[in-house]
């Protein structure tokens, strides 16, 4: 594996860390209300999508292993355009909710 693909991995590792983090012990109607935290967990999405992007035009192979990764790209990328104050239109609300890949409940 080359040395950048690591390096982007981590990112990945990283972001999905913060925000499990940033969402413990939150609710939906936290992350709804709480601009900052809205902000935070976007973020991180932003993150997970450009590292994802960039894995991916190095090393195809190994980006594929990751779930839902081509929708992490789409969907979490400024360059989409979903860059959005309401969850209901941006950064895959689907993925953001789903309980076993965030505190979000």
């Amino acid at each position: 594996m080359r040395p950048e693909i690591k390096t982007y991995l981590e990112d990945i590792r990283q972001a999905a860390s913060l925000i499990l983090k940033f969402t413990e012990d939150k609710d939906w109607t936290d992350y709804r209300q709480d601009p900052l935290l809205r902000s935070g967990v976007e973020r991180q999405f932003e993150i997970m999508g450009e590292a994802i992007g960039a894995a991916r035009r190095i090393q195809k192979k190994v980006v594929s292993q990751i779930t839902n990764y081509e929708r992490i790209i789409v969907e979490c990328t400024p360059q989409a355009g979903h860059v959005e104050p309401e969850i209901d239109t941006c950064h895959g609300a689907d993925l953001i909710s789903c309980s076993n890949s965030t505190g979000l409940t």
